[in-house]
């Protein structure tokens, strides 16, 4: 059992490695995302979101769970009250 972990472990740090390598080495066509608030990632983002809004707005079911989780949240029994304890 042991010697099968450790050539897990050992097979799975070559394989980790490897991929480090070759993704140092690749271009990554996604590089402009590190700039995150950059005007070429926003609109991705802005596109990517809009995607998701219609995906979402034309599924009943997700409108059912998001309307019970909204109470859920909202219920007033969730909010939290703190009191203190004795000798606190």
């Amino acid at each position: 059992m042991r010697t099968a972990i450790f050539l897990s472990t050992v097979l799975a740090t070559i394989l980790l490695s490897a991929l480090a390598k070759s993704a140092t080495d690749a271009k990554d066509p996604f590089l402009w995302l590190e700039d995150a608030h950059g005007k070429r990632a926003m609109q991705w983002v802005k596109t990517e979101n809009a995607k998701t809004v219609a995906a979402l707005d034309n599924d009943s079911l997700y409108q059912k769970l998001f309307a019970e989780a909204k109470v859920i949240a909202e219920d007033p029994d969730r909010i939290p009250n703190p009191a203190p304890r004795r000798g606190a």
